[in-house]
């Protein structure tokens, strides 16, 4: 979901998009995170006395929260967890007050695996949210 903001805002041809454990905010993400990745870059900018908000504003343009902007036509549609630990909360929530469009959250009492566990059922909900979109857009 993080690319996926920054891939459709410039378009805004889409019929609807839709965001599943995604989040904004670089910053953040970079402070809270426990993906080993985030947390080995955390590490290391720390040993390097690298500054988290220098490398946020290095990345700005690739922030979903500055791409989000951009949506103000496109019907967005999020999926988040309410106990994942990848992308926390409150970069769910830059994200949601970022975006201009019509948009909806539904929150999940899940992890970061919410897009891959099949009780979720996220790939028949983004099915059902495109379809009931398709048939009140022209």
């Amino acid at each position: 979901a993080l690319v996926g903001t920054v891939v459709a805002a410039p378009y805004g041809k889409f019929r609807g998009i839709a965001l599943v454990v995604g989040g904004g905010n670089i910053e953040i993400l970079f402070e809270e995170s426990i993906l080993d990745s985030i947390v080995n870059i955390r590490y290391d900018l720390r040993k390097r006395g690298i500054p988290v908000r220098d490398v946020a504003m290095a990345w700005k343009d690739l922030d979903p929260v500055n791409a989000a902007e951009a949506l103000t036509d496109t019907p967005v549609f999020l999926f988040n967890a309410t106990r994942d630990t990848i992308v926390p909360g409150e970069c769910t929530f830059e994200l949601y007050r970022a975006i201009r469009a019509p948009k909806e959250i539904q929150w999940f009492h899940a992890e970061h695996d919410l897009f891959y566990l099949p009780r979720h059922r996220i790939p028949q909900k983004v099915f059902e949210y495109f379809t009931a979109l398709q048939s009140v857009t022209p």
